[in-house]
């Protein structure tokens, strides 16, 4: 019986779905619980945001640093709308738009791919035009990403700097008395 892997986006809307829960729960019996359970949930809630946050960043660099370099331009740009809220039930809190760049290149082997960009940016995106630089697996083109920093910088220091956070809160908490 062969085994189906779930994508990663998938997994971290469900980790995060259940991360919130947690959340709300803990808050719920936040009063009720003592320091030493207070700090251990936070230490936990720490390693937990690191553990879900930081591989799909990892896994951002190591495509990029083995992918092939190639000259994309910016095609034009994808309007993306969310909110904080999870699912259709939850109250719409912030309303969040971004946009994505459309960037078209050509493989070495001359296929012309366009992708949409996974980094989104608050304003209309990058003028139609530019070049970015782009890498891309030779087998799997479409899954192209522009060559940044960002890219995997960001999520990878919020994922680690907010379980960081969390953990060290939790440590101080529980050698409290």
């Amino acid at each position: 019986m062969r085994q189906v892997k779930l994508p990663a986006e998938p997994r971290l809307a469900w980790a995060s779905v259940l991360l919130l829960v947690g959340l709300i729960v803990t808050a719920w019996a936040w009063q009720a619980l003592g320091w030493h359970a207070r700090g251990m949930l936070l230490a936990a809630y720490g390693v937990a945001v690191v553990l879900v946050l930081l591989p799909p960043a990892l896994r951002t660099r190591a495509r990029l640093k083995a992918g092939v370099s190639a000259q994309g331009t910016v095609v034009g740009a994808e309007k993306r709308t969310s909110s904080t809220g999870i699912g259709t039930w939850a109250p719409t809190f912030v309303p969040n738009t971004l946009y994505h760049a459309r960037v078209r290149f050509t493989t070495r082997d001359g296929r012309t791919v366009v992708f949409t960009s996974a980094l989104g940016s608050p304003d209309r995106g990058l003028e139609r035009g530019r070049p970015v630089p782009v890498r891309y697996h030779p087998d799997n083109p479409e899954q192209a990403q522009v060559d940044t920093p960002l890219a995997w910088i960001v999520p990878a220091a919020l994922g680690f700097l907010g379980g960081l956070g969390l953990l060290v809160a939790g440590v101080v908490v529980y050698l409290q008395e």
